[in-house]
């Protein structure tokens, strides 16, 4: 390090606050807080700290750069801010403009239907979710538009615009509501069975559909009673595989951390009322930092989108600073209160090891390939636009200008492909045509003309 480095280490202030790592040429490339500066960021500085990152540090960086703030909540807020605005390489963070979807269902409406949306308000409704995959919430959707026979028809298609029922309506897929010829509260019974499903509450649902069978069964309606047969039928084979992971009824998000040199990989898992609805890998790449500030960082920016549902609690696998903060913070913007734990045992401790288990499974599937850094430098140093997964190399040989033969050797990701090795014997050979321009410019330079072997495989 340089002296005046060196002079601003040790003018460090004592206060909370957020500092901002920069290279020698300016650029930021770490952004943290801390409660204390002064002990955070001389930390990193130790004569024998054993950390990869030290040395790297010690390498790159140029200055630091601190902001003092009056507590923890704002300095969670400034390093979001900072993070967002310069995208420093070794902070870890979500992809941005990905938003899970969700279902909306506004009960407050007469006839509610369900929509799909990707961000969460404070608008009264019920929000179910979030699917990470847009297949799982096809799946979803098509179930409850099949079973529980909730509209699909926008608001615009109401009764003040439609003087007839919509097209699915027509053909008997839903009970027309667009018209208002259903009662309201037997629509509302269709809605309060939706949302069973939705809530993953199998045995409710299942009590209560068997009890309007039985009653439709004993009132001789027995088209009704055959409707709610089939309706049991199809819900139980669609509940059956989903497995119910708690007693409770919190909403989790489980944090999986797992990392491999400089690799790492964050999987959150999404559970919701006692059931894992979906998860995602976050990985990254030249990581250098330790994990409880990556993953204090990370979580920091995660939870500041706002289009992302907060759960009541958040379960990480090792504690981050300013954990009371975070939760504050959560609590704040979801407006109910929210946990932020360490678990030790009990089912948060297993849904821990099972988001641990994907993050392990994810690591070693995106395993760079042997070779795979030089495969990057070749391409730099070539000027490719892509890495060159495919290099094939030919070597000619000849006696005394005859009984040509040609050998060639092959690679497929930086690892030798025997198996597209060849030999050839080279049984003819014409001079390849050169344009005259090109002939031209050989001949000022002094070059002479060359023959191309054209080869024949044997």
């Amino acid at each position: 390090m340089d002296q005046a480095l060196d002079e601003k280490l040790t003018q460090l202030p004592e206060e909370p606050g957020v500092y901002v790592m920069k290279d020698k040429a300016g650029r930021v490339i770490y952004v943290g807080k801390a409660a204390n500066l002064r002990d955070r960021v001389r930390a990193y500085f130790g004569e024998r700290d054993p950390r990869a990152f030290v040395p790297l540090l010690k390498e790159r960086l140029g200055d630091i750069d601190t902001i003092v703030v009056r507590n923890e909540k704002e300095a969670l807020l400034l390093e979001n801010e900072l993070i967002r605005r310069y995208k420093p390489r070794f902070n870890v963070r979500p992809r941005e403009g990905r938003n899970f979807v969700y279902l909306r269902l506004d009960l407050e409406k007469t006839y509610p239907r369900l929509e799909v949306t990707r961000n969460v308000a404070d608008d009264g409704a019920r929000y179910f979710g979030p699917y990470p995959l847009a297949r799982a919430l096809r799946d979803t959707l098509r179930v409850v538009n099949r079973h529980f026979r909730l509209r699909t028809c926008s608001d615009h298609d109401a009764a003040a615009h439609r003087e007839r029922p919509c097209l699915l309506c027509q053909i008997a897929r839903f009970p027309a509501p667009s018209v208002y010829d259903i009662p309201p509260e037997e629509y509302r019974r269709h809605v309060e069975d939706a949302v069973l499903f939705l809530e993953g509450k199998r045995t409710e649902l299942l009590d209560v559909l068997r009890a309007r069978m039985e009653e439709a069964a004993e009132a001789e309606r027995f088209e009704e009673a055959a409707r709610y047969r089939d309706q049991l039928a199809a819900i139980e084979r669609t509940l059956q595989p989903q497995k119910i992971v708690g007693r409770g009824t919190n909403d989790r998000d489980v944090f999986g951390v797992r990392r491999e040199g400089d690799r790492l990989v964050v999987y959150a898992l999404y559970v919701r009322a006692g059931r894992v609805t979906g998860g995602e890998a976050f990985p990254f790449r030249r990581q250098a930092f330790p994990d409880r500030e990556l993953l204090g960082s990370f979580l920091n920016v995660y939870y500041q989108d706002p289009g992302r549902a907060i759960p009541d609690e958040v379960v990480i696998p090792l504690e981050i600073d300013g954990m009371d903060a975070l939760a504050e913070l959560l609590t704040e913007k979801r407006g109910r209160a929210v946990r932020v734990i360490v678990p030790r045992n009990g089912e948060p401790l297993e849904l821990l090891r099972l988001a641990e288990q994907n993050a392990e499974r994810l690591l070693r599937e995106r395993a760079p390939t042997p070779g795979a850094d030089v495969l990057e430098g070749l391409r730099a140093r070539l000027g490719l636009t892509r890495v060159p997964r495919r290099i094939e190399c030919f070597d000619v040989s000849h006696f005394v200008g005859d009984t040509l033969v040609a050998a060639k050797v092959a690679m497929t990701d930086g690892q030798l492909d025997k198996d597209r090795y060849r030999r050839y014997r080279v049984r003819t050979a014409r001079a390849m045509t050169t344009p005259r321009s090109t002939r031209s410019s050989r001949a000022a330079s002094g070059a002479g003309s060359r023959r191309t072997i054209c080869r024949t495989c044997s």
